[in-house]
């Protein structure tokens, strides 16, 4: 029975401490995105999926489709845009989440 507990509380953690990066992850985006991404389409669309990022608790489907969709409507950006800019996000959200464990913040003057 401890054990199961001890599993229950740090599975709540992680899911606290997961929640908490999104949202420091949102707003490393919304301070850093035109320094990051010098490009007005590009800003555009990591806007649009960082609104996901945002908006998640709101979600209601989470499949790849509608989610493609979702920012197609949002940057006009065809698949292919946004399946380039989906990978470049997830590269960086993987190096900011490793700094955020490592260091238990996202260094605001980092440019990833």
């Amino acid at each position: 029975v401890d054990s199961s507990l001890e599993d229950v509380v740090d599975t709540q953690e992680g899911e606290s401490g997961l929640m908490s990066f999104i949202d420091k992850f949102v707003e490393y985006w919304d301070a850093n995105l035109e320094a990051t991404f010098p490009k007005k389409s590009d800003q555009v669309l990591v806007s649009a999926i960082v609104e996901l990022f945002r908006k998640r608790e709101k979600i209601e489907l989470f499949n790849k489709k509608a989610l493609y969709i979702y920012i197609r409507e949002m940057s006009d950006a065809n698949t292919q845009q946004i399946t380039k800019m989906v990978k470049i996000v997830k590269d960086k959200y993987k190096t900011m989440y490793s700094d955020y464990i490592t260091h238990g913040f996202i260094p605001k003057n980092k440019i990833y």
